[in-house]
């Protein structure tokens, strides 16, 4: 008599086209994204809103966010809409279309109201003001957030943060990460720069982000790019629905490197879980 197999796991919808995406097949992660986010699933409107922005479809982007800020709650992590709002600045910049901006805006301004959600509150407050100012400095990434911005520091206070480090007989590998944290933290460009290139084969895609913003300074935007897209199969999801490094359509200086063939390379890479398997 034969053995009856065990009924096969059948995965998860949302989370085989997330895998796609971050495999590098768009248009697969595209097709099966589609219907799933018609259905009204939340978090697939939002994956596909990641694709759709590195693509530059910016209209397909708006309309996504309308939907995901309207029910922030279905996403499982606080940081997907963050970077929503984040995008919604993005196509806005990119685009024009601040009317639009400004209307998406608006749902999700409502949508906290009724949440009762005070953070939210103010962050969609910011970005009716960012849009009828149509993307007018101060950016929206300090304002939207709140003003992050810190007093200098200097590179005395620098050396003295490296010399309590070398006194806690760090190994050598785990000294020179640390050290590159503290030219971060301590604004010290040139040691940005001096320790990602001293120590390449420990830098990670973040701290290659902290060394790009500072070439893009420097007017090196190949090199700012080449450093990113060398890790970019180190960048990791927080939450599954994510499938690309937003930042590098966010953030201000970054987003500078960021043309349509840049931008089809960085979907093309295989990334997070995926890149391993």
């Amino acid at each position: 008599m034969a053995t009856k197999r065990p009924p096969s796991k059948k995965r998860d919808p949302l989370a085989a086209a997330c895998a796609l995406a971050r495999a590098g097949k768009t248009d697969e992660a595209i097709a099966a994204l589609s219907p799933l986010a018609d259905e009204g699933s939340v978090p697939a409107a939002y994956a596909l809103l990641e694709l759709r922005a590195f693509r530059g479809k910016w209209d397909d982007v708006l309309a996504l966010a309308r939907r995901v800020v309207a029910d922030p709650d279905a996403l499982r992590t606080s940081n997907t809409v963050d970077d929503t709002v984040r995008l919604i600045g993005a196509a806005g910049r990119a685009s024009r279309r601040w009317a639009e901006v400004e209307a998406v805006a608006e749902v999700g301004l409502q949508a906290a109201r009724r949440d009762g959600d005070q953070v939210r509150e103010t962050v969609f407050g910011n970005l009716v003001k960012y849009a009828r100012r149509e993307g007018a400095a101060p950016h929206e990434l300090v304002m939207l957030f709140g003003d992050n911005d810190q007093p200098p520091r200097t590179r005395a206070q620098y050396d003295v943060a490296v010399e309590k480090s070398r006194q806690n007989k760090r190994k050598p590998d785990d000294l020179a990460r640390h050290q590159f944290a503290l030219a971060v933290v301590y604004q010290q460009p040139d040691e940005i720069v001096r320790l990602f290139d001293a120590n390449e084969k420990l830098m990670s895609f973040a701290n290659a982000v902290d060394a790009a913003r500072v070439l893009v300074d420097r007017h090196q935007p190949d090199r700012a790019f080449t450093i990113l897209a060398e890790r970019l199969g180190q960048w990791f999801p927080v939450e599954q629905v994510q499938v690309a490094p937003v930042v590098l359509l966010v953030d201000e200086r970054l987003g500078t490197l960021m043309n349509p063939k840049r931008c089809a390379a960085v979907l093309s890479t295989p990334r997070g879980p995926e890149a391993t398997q």
